[in-house]
């Protein structure tokens, strides 16, 4: 075994060390609170499997495959890998929508060329379950960071099922490492039978050593040690006083707000009730003046966007001369936007409606006690429910403390993949983990693993409802006196439920057996042949079509032969029948499926399904475990495209690895009419331009004209400075004006601009090549239609993506 050196100085603690004794003899599930270094027993392990099978320096020794939960953490855990392991392995970061088109040959390389492959779950399943362009046994280690997560149909759980099941009695199977805090990812029920369904599932034990309080975060013993302590845990006393009257108010004017824009362009927005929903939350969180502010500098702002757009590129209408009109008429529709959001001021309903929420106000009065201390050091997290506050509040806490010079509290926001860029997000966690913030108002995205190792505090702002997030949030406070504030949720409950999950974790007498674990996995494995699961290159070998992933590969197929996204309902074609005249009932089933080829368009019948099935029955195939999140409708669909997958693969439209053969890509869009897709647009609740920056917001403060907190939002510059002419993105816009800070997804304003510019798709347009350089990626983007081509350099291979986009952003604004 070889222990950390100088270029690991980090000397694991006997428990550490007992935890890799038990997963040198075999699979372990590490149970450890959160600050306990679960992530240091991953290292371990990695020095004792690779090293000990050959070395990195061999170029040909064994493997390992880190599994982390979120795009978020596998820059961190790859980094970690870097950072500590007693070697220097090579280590790549998978993750992101670029791995969807990674080749056999591209999968081949990265082996080759790494020691340690970190990604996401979805990356590695489709590689090892769907394609077959790995396999397990490439592997000596894999580890699941968060393996709470491998649950019912997970892509964690479906790497364990569908790739290391099959092959758990071949000697070359690779050593299994469960990482996590909490075994269970949901309520507290039936917490034995849970225990043992993961330790079933990765085939592994649970270990939950003792571990010392002074070395947890925030020196508190948390759930796994077992003495857990209240001290560092506080409720905040608030007043609710949002009248319920102010919020119908409030749902009634948004509605006509969107229905005003709906009107003029004729295009739908879609999921309003949503949209409606969150921004309410935002005025009974927060008040009158958060709310304003998310109405102004989020939802109008993004309503102006999509309308220059549309009049832009004559989508309203088919003939021009309406689409000159949009264009005349954007300037008035703008007008109306703002003179609305202006007009909820005026009514006399809002107006008993708080500026500041009584909740809002306590927050700000524990921020304002909390950073009256003398540490320029001191920095906390703040937790929320809905991605549409993390905006709206950092805004607040900034506007309250802007009359301080400097400013005691600077506030910024994170959210989740969805809603926020990698780059807006690194950003933003870089800017808090070197004190330009130093209050993060995050959702739920860092609760798991995301380490800032001085947090001072966590404030749980809006309600959770599981332990796991007791456990993890508050674990995010990594200082030896840091303290946690809950505002909804009663500590005393929290931790008595951390408690008692400690108690079944280190209750050996709950652990199943080898034999245990091995008979589960065997009575799970059910098959019929001819009939399930189908492999394609026949003998039960290579790429998989089962029940769970036949859905994913008709859909993805039907997308790449037709060189479009469609809308999966256009393949379903339904039929009903009565089952009961009185009371009556109608039943409504799936008839046929249709699918594009170059024959034309295909069908399956249900008929024809029920053939290939036969008599037997799906309850008797599949594990109920992995089906309890399946609806009847979601079961009923994955039925018949089962057998359509299967079809494909017979007419030679899939191949062996289930991607569309050559023949079905290239013909296919020839033989067949495009998927029409009907319109509409989405309004999400995030702000324009990305992340907020603390001059941005200090500009915004700036600009106020009145006390009531609702004048002088002024909009974003890359969102309100639309071009009409067609030609001009706004984006483009934005890098015109020489400010290219409020939005950093250069890619995805470089994806808008080709599109305005071409009227084709991005993919058509502009191609990315990106090699490694030493410890840098230099990344050349080449713009086909132009012919010419930009290079980009950073330390990680979308940062240098990223810089390619920006300079070509720069640069052709001015053609």
């Amino acid at each position: 075994m070889v222990l950390p050196t100088a270029h690991s100085p980090l000397k694991p603690r006997p428990y550490q060390l007992e935890c890799l004794r038990k997963v040198q003899r075999g699979n372990t599930i590490v149970s450890l609170p959160t600050g306990g270094g679960k992530t240091l027993v991953g290292v371990l392990a990695l020095d004792h499997f690779l090293c000990d099978g050959g070395g990195p320096a061999a170029g040909h020794g064994p493997r390992a495959m880190f599994v982390v939960p979120t795009r978020v953490l596998v820059a961190q855990q790859a980094q970690y890998c870097r950072d500590r392991c007693s070697q220097k392995f090579r280590v790549v970061e998978l993750s992101g929508n670029e791995m969807e088109g990674w080749t056999k040959a591209m999968w081949v390389r990265c082996i080759a060329d790494n020691d340690v492959l970190v990604g996401t779950p979805e990356v590695f399943r489709r590689a090892l379950v769907d394609a077959a362009f790995l396999s397990v046994l490439d592997f000596a280690l894999i580890i699941f960071d968060e393996c709470h997560n491998a649950t019912g149909n997970s892509p964690m759980a479906a790497i364990m099922r569908d790739a290391v099941w099959p092959v758990a009695r071949n000697p070359a199977c690779p050593r299994i490492l469960g990482l996590t805090a909490i075994f269970v990812n949901g309520s507290l029920k039936n917490l034995e039978n849970k225990r043992q369904q993961l330790e079933a599932l990765l085939q592994a034990s649970l270990f939950c050593p003792e571990v010392p309080a002074d070395v947890i975060a925030g020196g508190s013993s948390g759930a796994a040690a077992g003495t857990a302590s209240t001290s560092r845990f506080h409720h905040v006393s608030f007043v609710y006083d949002v009248p319920a009257e102010a919020g119908e108010v409030i749902e009634e004017k948004l509605a006509q707000l969107v229905s005003s824009f709906e009107a003029t362009f004729g295009m739908p927005v879609k999921e309003t009730g949503k949209l409606i929903s969150r921004t309410k939350h935002v005025l009974e969180e927060l008040g009158m003046s958060a709310f304003y502010f998310a109405l102004r500098e989020g939802i109008i702002p993004q309503l102006e966007a999509h309308a220059a757009q549309l009049a832009a590129l004559g989508m309203a209408s088919a003939a021009s001369r309406q689409a000159g009109q949009l264009n005349r008429s954007l300037p008035k529709l703008r007008t109306g936007l703002r003179l609305a959001a202006d007009s909820l001021r005026a009514d006399a309903a809002l107006a008993r409606a708080p500026l500041v929420s009584g909740k809002g106000v306590a927050l700000l009065e524990l921020l304002k006690k909390l950073f009256s201390r003398d540490d320029a050091s001191y920095r906390g997290i703040v937790f929320v429910n809905q991605i549409a506050l993390t905006f709206p509040l950092a805004n607040l806490v900034n506007q309250h403390f802007a009359s301080i010079d400097p400013p005691s509290v600077r506030a910024g926001s994170v959210s989740g993949v969805g809603s926020m860029s990698d780059s807006d997000r690194t950003t933003e966690m870089d800017k808090f983990r070197n004190g330009a913030t130093n209050v993060l108002i995050c959702t739920n995205a860092l609760e798991e693993g995301v380490d800032v190792s001085d947090c001072a505090f966590v404030i749980r702002f809006s309600r959770f409802d599981t332990t796991k997030s007791h456990i993890q949030g508050s674990g995010r406070a990594r200082r030896s006196d840091a303290e946690v504030y809950y505002f909804d949720n009663n500590p005393d409950d929290e931790e008595a439920s951390a408690r008692l999950l400690s108690e079944v974790a280190k209750d050996a007498r709950l652990e199943l057996s080898h034999q245990e674990r091995a008979a589960r996995r065997e009575g799970a494995l059910r098959g019929v042949v001819g009939v399930y699961p189908y492999f394609p290159s026949g003998g039960g070998l290579g790429a998989e079509l089962n029940f769970f992933n036949c859905l994913q590969i008709v859909y993805e197929y039907c997308s790449k032969t037709m060189g479009q996204s469609f809308d999966p309902e256009d393949l379903f074609m339904y039929a009903t029948e009565v089952v009961c005249d009185y009371p009556r009932q109608v039943r409504r089933y799936i008839s046929q499926v249709s699918y594009p080829s170059p024959m034309g368009l295909l069908c399956v019948t249900l008929q024809e399904a029920n053939q290939h099935w036969g008599d037997v029955e799906l309850e008797d195939l599949l594990d109920p475990d992995r089906c309890k999140n399946l609806d009847a409708e979601s079961k009923m669909k994955r039925h018949i495209l089962y057998v359509v997958a299967i079809r494909m693969h017979r007419q030679g439209l899939l191949d062996a690895s289930n991607q569309p053969t050559v023949h079905a890509l290239s013909a296919t869009k020839l033989a067949c009419p495009a998927y029409t897709r009907r319109p509409g647009l989405k309004i999400k609740n995030t702000i324009a331009g990305g992340a907020l920056s603390r001059d941005a917001l200090g500009a915004r403060v700036g600009n106020a004209t009145t006390s009531s907190g609702y004048e002088g939002c002024q909009t974003p510059a890359s969102l309100a400075a639309v071009s009409t002419g067609g030609k001009t993105a706004p984006a483009v816009q934005t890098a015109q004006a020489g400010n290219t800070a409020t939005s950093s997804n250069h890619k995805g304003a470089l994806n808008e601009w080709a599109l305005g510019r071409w009227r084709r798709p991005a993919e058509e347009l502009l191609r990315y090549s990106t090699q490694q350089a030493g410890s840098d990626f230099v990344s050349t983007l080449e713009v086909l239609q132009l012919q010419r081509s930009f290079q980009g350099t950073a330390s990680s291979k979308r940062g240098a993506e990223q810089a390619a986009a920006q300079k070509a952003l720069l640069q052709l604004a001015q053609i």
